[in-house]
């Protein structure tokens, strides 16, 4: 999945060119928040754990005693024990197991089905499956808004945003949005939520969905195919990794303007934000490492090379964040990094 799940390929030399075509040009934002304590941020790569046929999602339980990882290639969901770094568990997640999210809410976990279109549903405890919801076509990435009463599902096949109402485990309606939708965010107070869409023509966009009436409202046009998205803690800025660009772009959200464009490695697929919102991590898929920035500022703080043919996509935090786990994709690994002065 040089980018995404199978099915996708054919995206991956097209990306490639007009990556070399596109600048990745830095713009700087001088509203940015200033970073006034310089600890020294570092990361090392603590395990690299296999998981079998080509590892995706990651979600860690809010209690942290557990990360699911979804492993696309089975069809199964695995639970891996972060005090012993060993797989304790795994069941079958249905075709194509591509994300997962956890509701602590509901005690729920949410495994997005790509080629079966469905979303499965599990008990947090026991793993029990509880329904399998069908979606629409090729369901991929998902977000719970703030109550935790709806999941926005993205159906990259059908361009379209499934909207499921975890009460009744039900879908409840379908937002038609851009080109390709990929991954959802909510907004802190659940007012709204965007969308990227990957394949959008010359440049792609973001969706904006306003929850009040379940429609998008705007497109907003942020470049070359969008993907992983990030939102800070305090809600005034999200953040989207641009694969066509080497860029993560970061948007005001109060205005939708794009305010800065920070440089990172090659083919930025996914983003993962630190707890504190202090450090962006862009997975990227062709220098096959980890690129750490300054979220304020954009400025690169390190990179980790996960070394030859290493495909990071899901970044995903302990809620210290004191470490991260990543999966890669082609080497079928999950990849444990451990990070001081978080």
């Amino acid at each position: 999945m040089a980018k995404r799940a199978a099915g996708t390929w054919w995206m991956c030399g097209f990306v490639l060119m007009l990556a070399a075509l596109a600048g990745g040009g830095c713009s700087s934002d001088s509203t940015a928040p200033e970073d006034t304590d310089k600890t020294e941020y570092t990361v090392r790569i603590e395990a690299s754990l296999d998981l079998g046929a080509a590892p995706h999602g990651v979600a860690v339980a809010p209690s942290y005693d557990r990360v699911f990882i979804t492993n696309f290639g089975e069809g199964e969901l695995a639970v891996l024990d972060p005090g012993s770094l060993v797989f304790r568990a795994s069941v079958d997640a249905g075709s194509g197991a591509v994300n997962v999210a956890v509701s602590s809410r509901w005690s729920q976990v949410y495994v997005t089905n790509e080629t079966g279109g469905t979303l499965s549903v599990y008990d947090l405890d026991t793993l029990h499956e509880i329904t399998r919801i069908p979606l629409g076509s090729r369901p991929h990435g998902l977000d719970l808004d703030p109550t935790e009463s709806t999941l926005l599902v993205c159906n990259l096949g059908s361009d379209e945003v499934s909207r499921v109402d975890l009460a009744t485990l039900t879908e409840v309606g379908r937002i038609p949005v851009g080109s390709t939708p990929d991954s959802p965010v909510f907004t802190r107070d659940g007012s709204s939520a965007y969308v990227t869409n990957y394949n959008g023509r010359d440049p792609s966009t973001l969706s904006k969905i306003e929850t009040s009436g379940w429609t998008e409202v705007k497109r907003i046009p942020v470049g070359i195919h969008p993907h992983g998205i990030q939102l800070s803690p305090d809600g005034g800025r999200l953040y989207v990794s641009l694969e066509g660009e080497d860029v993560v772009l970061v948007l005001d959200t109060a205005t939708d303007e794009i305010v800065a464009r920070y440089p990172c490695g090659e083919l930025p697929h996914g983003l993962g934000l630190t707890p504190d919102g202090r450090y962006l991590w862009t997975g990227n898929l062709q220098s096959h490492d980890i690129t750490v920035l300054d979220a304020a500022t954009g400025e690169r703080i390190t990179t980790l090379s996960l070394g030859i043919g290493a495909q990071p996509h899901v970044i995903a935090f302990a809620p210290d964040g004191s470490r991260a786990y990543v999966s890669d994709f082609f080497r079928r690994e999950v990849v444990v990094v451990a990070v001081s002065g978080a």
